[in-house]
């Protein structure tokens, strides 16, 4: 078969988001994401496997990418805040709520599709995960484990994948720095603010 003379774009396409910090994303922040998607990796290639623990860090890593989508827009984050609510908030920050995505009913399906993955982790980590002191005893199985990697993972590399996106038109940096003080020659140019 004779090699296409269009430009190699495959491996730019393929590249991880789970291993990739979005352009303009800040450093703690994604330091905090990385540290989430660590223990997850590292629960799932640990010898037993403890699939509990699984389960709940699939779920941790979910909400600290939903918490940093709402962070980096300025959204005060309450103790009180129910997991599939900060999902949905960052879904629909992120311009992937259903409602957002006209009238392309098959977009729309996956993006709610995408929602519920990660929000059924809640759920799911509630009845077979860590986190909980329980008075009985909890048996989970390879199918909840490896549903709950698999949910954790589509849903963070889309969310990661739109992040830069989002991230450009976020003006919030920039007036942080304005509030701290002096700029210098070219810190200004160094922003990518534009309508996403």
């Amino acid at each position: 078969m004779p090699r296409s003379s269009a430009p190699d774009t495959y491996a730019r396409r393929v590249s991880d988001p789970l291993e990739v910090k979005p352009e303009n994303l800040d450093d703690a922040m994604w330091d905090a994401f990385v540290q989430h998607r660590d223990t997850f990796l590292a629960a799932n290639t640990a010898e037993p496997r403890n699939l509990s623990t699984i389960i709940g860090f699939a779920k941790e890593m979910c909400e600290s990418l939903a918490k940093i989508v709402l962070v980096t827009r300025g959204e005060t984050i309450g103790s009180a805040a129910k997991y599939p609510s900060l999902i949905a908030t960052a879904h629909e920050k992120l311009g992937l709520h259903p409602k957002n995505l006209a009238s392309d009913s098959a977009s729309r399906t996956i993006a709610q599709s995408l929602m519920s993955l990660a929000t059924s982790l809640g759920e799911l980590r509630l009845n077979y995960g860590t986190g909980h002191g329980r008075a009985e005893a909890v048996y989970a199985t390879e199918d909840h484990a490896e549903l709950a990697i698999d949910a954790a993972q589509a849903w963070c590399r889309y969310a990661l994948r739109r992040l830069p996106a989002f991230l450009l038109g976020n003006i919030e940096p920039i007036i942080a720095k304005l509030r701290q003080g002096v700029w210098r020659s070219g810190d200004l140019v160094s922003w990518k603010v534009e309508a996403p």
